[in-house]
C-alpha cells in the first residue's frame, strides 16, 4: 500500500474493505462516526481519520467529522505501526495506548475491531469479529473515559447525559480489574460487588425501560420471585464479558426510548396505581446510578486502593 495516511495509502485501504467480507461489522452495530485522534501528529501530517461505520462496512477518511459519536486517542507512531502490522490492537488497549472518549457504550465492544479494521490485515476480521484470543488477554473492561455530562442544553439533553455519564463511570469503576476482583465482596459484611451491581443496574435499565415504559412483557433480568437478590448473587460460574456486554446493550436500548419518546410522556405501566412519567424515570436513574456508584467507589478502593473518576 502507499505510505501511511497518503491519499493512495486511503485509496487503496477502502477499496480492500470495500472487497471483502473482513470489513463486515459486528452484529447488531448502529451507523456511527468514529474519530481517531492522532497525536503528536507532524506538522503537515494527517492528524485525525474517520471511520464511518453503515450498511455493515467499514470506511475510511482523512479529517474528523464535527460531532463524530466517538473518539480513540492514540499517537501518531502507534497508528502507524497498527496500519504495518508492527503493533497488534490488543497489546495497544491492554497497554494503555488507546484513549476512549465518548460513547462509552458503542467503544468499549468494537475498540479493537476498530482498531484491525484500520490495518485491514489481521486474518480475524474475515467473520467479522475481533480476534479469538482478544477477551482472553484483556480484562471485561479496560481503558475507560467518563462520558461528561452536558453543563447546557434543554432538560432533557442535560438530564440525559448525567445518566449516560452515570453508566460510563460504573464501567469506569470495573476497568482493569480481574474476573475475581470484579466477582469480589470486598466490604464485609456486605454482599455486594462490582460484578453483582453491574447485573442489578443491567435489571433497573431494563425494567425502567422495556417493561414499565414501553409496557414488554419480558421476565425480570437476572431475579426472579423466588430469588430477588440473584442479580448480586450466584456469581461463581458468570463470565464477566458476558454481564459487560448485555449491561451495554441493556443501556443503547434505553438510551434508544430517551431518544424517541419526550420527558412528559406517561409509561404503559402504573407504579402502585399511579401513573409515570419519562422525567420521572430519568431523574430516578440518576438517583439509582448515584447510589450505587457509591458503593462502587467503596468496593474499588477496597479492592486495589483505586479512586476517583
Amino acid at each position: 500500500m502507499g505510505d501511511f495516511l497518503s491519499d493512495r495509502w486511503f485509496e487503496e485501504l477502502n477499496a480492500r474493505l470495500a472487497a471483502s467480507t473482513r470489513a463486515a461489522l459486528p452484529a447488531g452495530t448502529r451507523p456511527s462516526r468514529i474519530v481517531l485522534d492522532l497525536v503528536d501528529a507532524p506538522v503537515g501530517a494527517v492528524s485525525a481519520v474517520t471511520l464511518a461505520l453503515a450498511d455493515a462496512r467499514v470506511s475510511v477518511a482523512p479529517g474528523a467529522v464535527e460531532e463524530p459519536d466517538a473518539v480513540l486517542r492514540l499517537s501518531f507512531r502507534d497508528a502507524a505501526d497498527l496500519a504495518a502490522g508492527a503493533l497488534d490492537s490488543a497489546s495497544a488497549l491492554r497497554e494503555g495506548r488507546v484513549k476512549v472518549r465518548g460513547d462509552v457504550n458503542v467503544l468499549v465492544p468494537l475498540a479493537g475491531w476498530l482498531l484491525d479494521a484500520l490495518a485491514a490485515g489481521p486474518a480475524a476480521i474475515a467473520d467479522g469479529a475481533p480476534s479469538a484470543d482478544y477477551p482472553d488477554r484483556m480484562p471485561a473492561v479496560e481503558h475507560v473515559e467518563p462520558a461528561f455530562p452536558r453543563l447546557t442544553g434543554t432538560e432533557g439533553e442535560v438530564t440525559w447525559s448525567m445518566v449516560d455519564y452515570c453508566r460510563s463511570v460504573v464501567l469506569l469503576k470495573c476497568q482493569n480489574l480481574s474476573d475475581e476482583q470484579l466477582k469480589r465482596r470486598a466490604t464485609p459484611p456486605s454482599a455486594l460487588s462490582l460484578l453483582g451491581l453491574l447485573r442489578h443496574l443491567t435489571k433497573v435499565e431494563h425494567y425502567w425501560f422495556q417493561r414499565c415504559f414501553l409496557g414488554r412483557e419480558e421476565a425480570p433480568l437476572y431475579s426472579t420471585a423466588q430469588h430477588p437478590n440473584a442479580d448480586f448473587d450466584d456469581l461463581d460460574s458468570v463470565d464477566p464479558r458476558d454481564v459487560v456486554a448485555l449491561f451495554v446493550a441493556t443501556c443503547a436500548a434505553s438510551r434508544e426510548v430517551a431518544r424517541e419518546h419526550g420527558l412528559d410522556e406517561i409509561a404503559a405501566q402504573q407504579r402502585s396505581g399511579d401513573d409515570v412519567s419519562l422525567r420521572y424515570i430519568a431523574v430516578h436513574m440518576v438517583d439509582e446510578y448515584a447510589r450505587h456508584l457509591g458503593h462502587a467507589d467503596l468496593l474499588r478502593e477496597a479492592i486495589d486502593g483505586a479512586t476517583g473518576g
